[in-house]
Order: C-alpha cells, then sequence, then structure tokens
C-alpha cells in the first residue's frame, strides 16, 4: 500500500500515513527501524491490526515508495 506520512510526533516516535483512498493509519518508528520517517514523505508500508478495538490498522514496515510523482502516484 502507498501513502503520505501527513503527521509525526519525533520525540514519541509516532503519526499518521494517509493512503490514495483517504483512509487513516497509525504507525510507530518501533515497527520499521530500519527507516528514517520524516512529515510529509511518501511511503510504501504494510497493514497490522489495530492496538484495540475501534481504532484504525497500523501501518508497519514503513519504507520509501518506489517511483512516486508529484501528486503521489
Amino acid at each position: 500500500m502507498k501513502g503520505q506520512v501527513t503527521t509525526f510526533d519525533a520525540p514519541r516516535g509516532w503519526g499518521f500515513v494517509v493512503n490514495d483512498e483517504g483512509e487513516k493509519f497509525f504507525f510507530h518508528v518501533k515497527n520499521s527501524p530500519n527507516f528514517h520517517i520524516t512529515l510529509g514523505a511518501f511511503v510504501e508500508f504494510e497493514t497490522a491490526p489495530p492496538f484495540k478495538l475501534g481504532q484504525s490498522d497500523q501501518a508497519i514496515a514503513l519504507r520509501e515508495a518506489e517511483s512516486v510523482g508529484k501528486d503521489g502516484e
């Protein structure tokens, strides 16, 4: 799945990625230890179930998106 980092709290290590359909996914840096996350970055990621019932799925294994254009495609 592809998306863009729209929120990132670096001191706490968490943020949100929004995919092309507008769905929001929570992430934490511990789930992507080999990737330097920056606000506004276009990323590829996998999803995992949420920590708690009623929350959005998690984005895990974030990595730099390949061949991302100016509009995110």
